[in-house]
């Protein structure tokens, strides 16, 4: 018979190595024609995101510092970097409810080019960067994202991701701002890789060698340790 310590032992190791299939949950707040969120999508959440994404309960919400108005003629929305902006704002927000784009790798993709691509005072790319997902009916999908940004539902969009951006924090401080599980994380936003792998309780590839500890850490060697105590008193 097991003694019952050595069966907690084991139990407990056990639910150490079941946490590794935990999603770390982060949410971006940003703005479509931010220089400084543009910077932090293609520099540091896009490339983390592609070696980490199995990893990651991601969550973009395009807004910022925008403002919503209920008027006679609908909803008027005020942009941090002007109309144009609004326009990204409403295009991405289409982008992510997936009607048009279901898989979120080819969402990913597409907004990264966005921010990229999108300039002041120039049309907005919204073709020509569902043209660099191959997979994707670029004359199908480009229009159904523009109709989506032009329509009520559009603005229906934006207007959700306002409310969760002042749920969040209002006035918000800075753009972009990034939460990791619930918890604004102010190092995320010039490491966002390391500040995902300390919130990881299952360490891919792309975390190992630093000195974060984890779950699997632990049940590394608790495991080993209760099999062999269990061995000797059997």
């Amino acid at each position: 018979m097991i003694p019952t310590t050595f069966t907690f032992l084991l139990l407990a190791a056990c639910a150490f190595a079941a946490d590794n299939s935990t999603k770390v949950n982060v949410t971006v707040y940003y703005e479509s024609l931010c220089p400084d969120s543009a910077a932090f999508v293609y520099k540091q959440l896009v490339p983390t995101w592609e070696k980490m994404m199995d990893n990651i309960d991601l969550v973009l919400v395009p807004y910022g510092k925008s403002t919503t108005d209920k008027t006679e003629n609908g909803t008027k929305f005020t942009c941090h970097h002007g109309e144009e902006e609004c326009v990204g704002n409403k295009i991405q927000s289409c982008i992510l409810e997936g009607s048009a784009v279901p898989n979120t790798t080819a969402q990913v993709k597409i907004i990264d080019c966005l921010m990229r691509e999108a300039k002041k005072d120039m049309p907005y790319p919204t073709k020509m960067c569902v043209a660099k997902i191959t997979s994707l009916d670029v004359e199908k999908v480009s229009t159904a994202l523009e109709s989506c940004a032009n329509s009520t539902k559009g603005d229906e969009l934006l207007e959700k991701n306002g409310e969760k951006t002042k749920l969040f924090e209002s006035p918000l401080v800075n753009v972009p701002a990034v939460t990791i599980n619930g918890m604004k994380d102010k190092d995320a936003i010039a490491d966002f890789q390391a500040a995902l792998c300390k919130a990881s309780a299952n360490k891919p590839e792309a975390c190992k060698g630093g000195k974060n500890s984890s779950p699997s850490l632990v049940a590394s060697v608790v495991l080993p340790l209760v099999a062999s105590v269990l061995l000797v008193k059997l």
